[in-house]
């Protein structure tokens, strides 16, 4: 059952993820070369190697970006996450 789940969801959250990043990036109005870091929280998918690994590929990040995957830690682990991570990169 968690298989076959997991074979729905896996490439529903990445396409969804890909969706919303590529319209982020057209309102940052940055290049994609200027992505630094990822950070990926999903309590839909689970595998390995992560979604993120898959979305950054789609994306055309480089290999040295970045990388941060939450998994099962729903909405107030991912944003707590994001709140570490950017207090932990700005100082």
């Amino acid at each position: 059952m968690i298989k076959q789940r997991l074979e729905i969801a896996n490439p529903a959250v990445l396409e969804m993820a890909l969706e919303a990043s590529l319209a982020c990036i057209k309102e940052w109005g940055r290049p994609v070369g200027d992505i630094t870091h990822i950070v990926s929280v999903s309590s839909s998918e689970i595998r390995l190697p992560g979604g993120d690994l898959y979305l950054g590929s789609e994306l055309g990040l480089r290999g040295d970006v970045g990388r941060v995957m939450l998994y099962f830690l729903g909405c107030y682990g991912g944003v707590t996450g994001l709140g570490r991570f950017s207090r932990h990169e700005q100082g």
